[in-house]
């Protein structure tokens, strides 16, 4: 930000030198001057390591120095020389991501104030020119059809500004830096880039790390990804048994802290605790829950179907058992409804054991269920901890001591209330969760948090060896994925084509790619921006995990 209204107010001073001079020829001091700014205005644009803003920095300066053809040719040169200058001290660390048009409705809002606040100037006979408002004030006083230099510096600014507002959503911001155009260029990719509405403390980096290769995209020494507020979070981590994975997510579950990002990491096989600094480690036992209390938006039978098919699969109930428990969780929810727990269940399960509740089955049937309720109903005892308290810190659950199928009841409830909680208050939330193919068979709650936690801060970092696991639409609501070696080629295509459906060729390399892959090394996908090969530091390639 700070770099593009230098850049402005160096456009400024040149255009009045420039001005100073009209058709004259210029004296020697305001040469040296005008030869000074715009080598400065070259050497601080490309010390932005943007060349999205080199662009916008360049259009300006042409288009500032082009209806003076070909007496100031010579201070383009001078332009480049500042430009290289930067570029030298910037090295590999420019980032040559231009953006992708798509914000179409603000190219009228540009070329519109620009032209307004031209005739504007002109009228008021304000002593500011530009290649824009020189156009437009001919047009307006009939001096006839503007020379040939006028006429293509106008163009390259318009066209600038075309390109510029369509990758900015923000029509307030188009409209005020379009105002002054083509001074102010520098500031719509800055204002779009960073956020204009975003305070600074809140736009977070995230380092992924060292990056060894560009598959695609500008090249970079370190991966560094935005992660504030607003934008696509979501993580998707694959790879083969003792490639790195665990490595990188605890090392992602440590910067998250160190952002100052709550996060509540779902430690499947316990190796997590003790192992993150200021996390505190919880026992899964220790929670409170209720399967009751958090009916998904979907409706009560949604929760049903989806406790019903993991205690069939825990228990191997049969399907006069399945048709029976699903019935008393139904009558149990109509008679108590949220208030409802487990305790409830079983004294419904009780009673139509008895023949006091017809649940459509033989009490014989519903009698048989009574052990298996009994063990829900020890597994779920409430705990001392409530959902809402894992919002607040860094805590790791360990669901290790669990068996599966209450370790997916668990992540279920336990994602789905922090959702909730997310949509009430706001609060600023990641979930980390290891394992993650062992959640997906059944449950929702993870996918509603990749389709909408993005409105209401909530996102998540999943890990899996088993990439076929992972549904198609988490990969593609997905702002960030890393695979790691996949050594079979039917699963390495299978992750190259989601994240390159578009390029059969930049997939066939993707795959290529992961099956030749050593161990803590990585491909990143990075939406919009590009494929790297990153290196986990030394510090990760320490800790031992998979």
């Amino acid at each position: 930000m700070l770099v593009a209204l230098v850049l402005t107010c160096l456009n400024l001073a040149t255009e009045l030198v420039l001005n100073s001079a009209g058709t004259a020829t210029l004296p020697a001091f305001q040469v040296l001057t005008l030869s000074a700014l715009v080598a400065l205005c070259g050497y601080v644009a490309s010390r932005s390591r943007s060349l999205l803003l080199l662009l916008a920095e360049t259009s300006s300066v042409i288009s500032l120095v082009l209806p003076y053809y070909p007496r100031l040719t010579a201070t383009l040169g001078l332009y480049a020389v500042g430009v290289v200058a930067g570029l030298v001290r910037v090295g590999r660390g420019l980032e040559v991501y231009l953006g992708t048009p798509r914000y179409y409705y603000s190219v009228p809002v540009s070329l519109g104030t620009s032209l307004l606040c031209s005739a504007i100037i002109e009228l008021l006979g304000l002593r500011l020119g530009s290649p824009v408002v020189d156009l437009v004030g001919g047009l307006l006083s009939g001096r006839g059809l503007p020379t040939p230099g006028l006429a293509l510096s106008a163009t390259v600014v318009l066209l600038a500004q075309v390109y510029l507002a369509s990758l900015c959503p923000q029509v307030v911001v188009v409209a005020l830096t379009s105002s002054l155009s083509p001074y102010s260029l520098p500031l719509v990719p800055v204002f779009h880039t960073f956020g204009w509405v975003i305070p600074s403390r809140e736009r977070r980096y995230l380092t992924l790390g060292r990056v060894v290769e560009v598959v695609r995209g500008p090249p970079v020494s370190r991966l560094e990804v935005s992660f504030w507020r607003g934008v696509n979070r979501n993580v998707v981590v694959v790879g083969a048994s003792g490639t790195g994975k665990s490595t990188l997510a605890k090392e992602l579950a440590s910067k998250l802290a160190d952002l100052g990002i709550a996060t509540v990491v779902f430690d499947v096989h316990g190796e997590y605790c003790g192992e993150l600094r200021g996390f505190k480690c919880l026992d899964a036992a220790e929670l409170s829950l209720n399967i009751f209390k958090a009916v998904s938006e979907e409706g009560v039978r949604q929760r049903v179907d989806f406790l019903v098919d993991v205690v069939t699969d825990l228990y191997a109930l049969g399907s006069l058992q399945r048709i029976a428990l699903s019935k008393a969780l139904l009558e149990t929810y109509k008679e108590r409804g949220e208030s409802a727990d487990l305790n409830n269940l079983l004294d419904l399960v009780l009673r139509a054991s008895q023949g006091e509740v017809n649940l459509g089955v033989s009490q014989a049937v519903v009698k048989s269920l009574v052990p298996y309720v009994e063990n829900l109903v020890y597994a779920f005892r409430s705990g001392r901890v409530r959902v809402e308290d894992l919002a607040d810190s860094e805590v790791v659950l360990d669901l290790s001591r669990l068996s599966d199928g209450v370790a997916q009841i668990v992540v279920e409830i336990v994602l789905e209330e922090l959702f909730a909680l997310a949509q009430r208050s706001g609060r600023e939330l990641v979930v980390v969760v290891d394992e993650v193919h062992r959640f997906l068979r059944r449950g929702r709650a993870l996918q509603k948090v990749f389709r909408e936690g993005r409105k209401y801060g909530i996102s998540a970092v999943v890990v899996t060896q088993d990439p076929q696991s992972i549904p198609r639409d988490i990969v593609l609501n997905s702002a960030i994925v890393v695979a790691f070696a996949l050594p079979e080629v039917a699963t390495a295509r299978y992750i190259a084509k989601l994240v390159a459906p578009e390029n059969p060729r930049l997939g066939e390399r993707i795959a290529s790619k992961l099956m030749t892959l050593p161990q803590f090394r990585a491909l990143v996908v990075v939406a919009e921006k590009g494929s790297y090969v990153i290196e986990l530091s030394p510090r990760g390639q320490r800790t031992h995990g998979s």
